[in-house]
Order: structure tokens, then sequence, then C-alpha cells
């Protein structure tokens, strides 16, 4: 729910979003909602919460959001799906255990914010 609560906030960054949208979106309670905050606050999010509007991410991080990016994209692609990893041995990798899988679909996307044996083109190791 962690990733829900970030993309939600990334996505509306120029709203308040109240506790009780983000719970009714969510399908859990506004307490859980609350708890998501206080984590996303201890991993260095800035989040504003003002009584009667909600909760409002601020400034700029450095860190994959799939509400960060599906903001940005032409409506053709809005509805694709974007898995974000913190760490993964290698997107391509992962790709392919998906598409074996049946998980994925055309301009579906994966990211990381690192990758541990990712490759660069033609096979090159990248370090």
């Amino acid at each position: 729910m962690n990733r829900e609560v970030l993309d939600f906030l990334e996505f509306h960054r120029d709203q308040y979003i109240s506790g009780q949208d983000l719970a009714n979106k969510l399908g859990v309670s506004r307490a859980a909602v609350w708890k998501e905050i206080e984590n996303l606050r201890s991993q260095g999010y800035l989040i504003e919460a003002k009584p009667k509007k909600g909760y409002r991410l601020q400034g700029d991080f450095d860190r994959l959001s799939k509400g960060g990016i599906q903001k940005n994209l032409c409506s053709e692609l809005k509805d694709k799906e974007i898995f974000i990893y913190q760490t993964i041995d290698s997107t391509n990798m992962e790709m392919k255990r998906k598409l074996q899988k049946g998980e994925v679909h055309s301009f579906d996307s994966i990211l990381s914010e690192e990758q541990t044996q990712g490759r660069g083109r033609r096979g090159k190791i990248i370090e």
C-alpha cells in the first residue's frame, strides 16, 4: 500500500487529497492511510497535512514513482502498467520472466532504482 499512497499523491501533487478519499480509493481505513503517510515521512518524503483539506506531497525527490511518470504520459499510454522496484537483478531479465508468465502487455514498463546484474546494449555488463 505504501507505493499506492505515494503514486496517488504524486499523480495529484498540486492538490490536497483527503484521508477519506485515499482510504476509499485503496479500500482501507483512514487510520491505515495515516500510518502509510507517517511511513513515507520517515523515508524522507515531505507530506503536508491540513485539517479539512487533506494531504499533499511537497518538494522534489529523486525516486521513481508510478504517479509521477503516469501524469506525464500521453493519454494512450496512461493505462499501461509500470512496475517499479527499489533493487532488482535486471529489468530486462524481469521483463523476460513476466513475459513468460503472461504478466505484461505491449508498452508496459519495468523500472528500478538499482540493478545488481544490469546489462547495457549488446549484453555489456553495467557497473
